[in-house]
């Protein structure tokens, strides 16, 4: 099985790598290792029949309860705060949401930043690794919703080419993550603020697109609390931003 994975798997990257969307989609609907023999080809199906029964043995019983934990920490704070959040995200990106239905999936592993997410027309997966040191209480929470709204950026990434062909310059290629970001995360901090509970921005936290911070701040700000549009602010931003 390790051979396998490392011949199959091992260099590929779980969101864009090839097939990695069918195997996910499988492995979700699916628990059932012989059932999983209709849904994939044999050579990953009976690898995984395989080892199942050494994994349910050995492993579960200790990321189960690793996994577990999250219910009784970041799962609480999503359950408070999405409903009311995600609605007002969504209208700051001009995203239609309400439609979508988004899961989480708890996992012992979600790539190199804890977390990931998989989208089609209608669902939204998040693969969440609950207990990543980066995750811990509030930071968990911006994650899972920052997570959510990967599948809001349509006009995100529509009005920044727009502004690009306008000001006949490219910018930084990541700006709309850094963007996304920014505004899940301050949209958080002021929510909790208004309880007393003080936060910073995960993207400060981590040390994360702090080259045009002051950028962000004084383009996005203002659209956070309606005294702009999203096309405003990223006409503002692009215009400001430097020239790659």
């Amino acid at each position: 099985a390790i051979d396998r994975y490392q011949v199959m798997f091992s260099k590929k990257d779980l969101v864009f790598g090839k097939g990695m969307y069918t195997l996910k989609r499988a492995l979700i609907s699916e628990a059932n290792p012989d059932k999983l023999r209709q849904i994939l080809p044999d050579s990953i199906s009976s690898v995984l029949a395989t080892v199942f029964p050494i994994y349910q043995k050995y492993f579960w019983p200790i990321h189960q309860k690793e996994l577990q934990q999250a219910f009784t920490t970041t799962i609480p704070l999503l359950r408070k705060w999405g409903p009311m959040l995600m609605p007002e995200i969504a209208q700051l990106l001009r995203a239609d949401y309400a439609h979508k239905q988004i899961h989480v999936y708890l996992s012992v592993y979600a790539n190199w930043s804890g977390a990931y997410t998989s989208s089609d027309a209608d669902s939204v997966w998040i693969i969440y690794k609950p207990h990543d040191i980066r995750h811990h209480n509030y930071s968990g929470l911006e994650i899972l919703l920052h997570e959510a709204s990967h599948s809001m950026t349509d006009s995100l990434f529509s009005l920044i080419a727009e502004k690009e062909k306008k000001y006949n310059k490219k910018i930084f290629s990541q700006t709309w993550h850094a963007v996304l970001f920014y505004i899940v995360g301050r949209k958080l901090q002021l929510s909790l603020a208004q309880e007393g509970i003080l936060y910073d921005l995960y993207m400060n936290q981590e040390k994360i697109f702090q080259g045009a911070m002051h950028l962000y701040k004084s383009c996005l700000d203002p659209l956070i609390e309606g005294k702009t549009t999203l096309d405003e602010a990223i006409d503002k931003l692009v215009a400001s931003s430097k020239q790659i």
